[in-house]
C-alpha cells in the first residue's frame, strides 16, 4: 500500500517539501537542544539528531532519484516480464538441490 503512493505523480514535490520542512526545523531546533553530554539530556539530543537525520536522508535519496532502478525493475515485473533476481536464484537452486 505505501509503496503505491511513493510511486505515484507529485511523489517527488512531496519529498521535496519534506526535505525543506526537515532542514527548517533541524536548522531551527539544533541550536535549541542540551549540550551532547552524559544524561538524559543528552541522550535525547542525540537520537533527536539522528532521527532528523534519518528523515532528512530518506527523502533526500528519494528526490535524487537513487531508486530509479527499482522502480525500473517494479514496472518490470508489473508488466510480467521475468525478471531474476539473487533470490529467485537462490530459490530455484534450493528447489533443485545444489545448495
Amino acid at each position: 500500500m505505501w509503496r503505491k503512493s511513493l510511486y505515484r505523480a507529485g511523489g517527488r514535490r512531496r519529498a521535496f517539501v519534506y526535505v525543506c520542512a526537515i532542514a527548517a526545523m533541524m536548522i531551527y531546533s539544533i541550536p535549541r537542544l542540551p549540550k551532547l553530554q552524559p544524561g538524559v539530556a543528552g541522550s535525547f539530543a542525540m537520537l533527536w539528531i539522528l532521527f532528523a537525520g534519518v528523515a532528512l536522508a530518506a527523502n533526500l535519496y528519494f528526490l535524487f532519484g537513487a531508486d530509479k532502478e527499482r522502480s525500473k525493475m517494479l514496472s518490470v515485473k508489473a508488466q510480467g516480464l521475468v525478471v531474476h533476481d539473487e533470490e529467485d536464484e537462490f530459490e530455484r537452486m534450493k528447489e533443485q538441490g545444489l545448495r
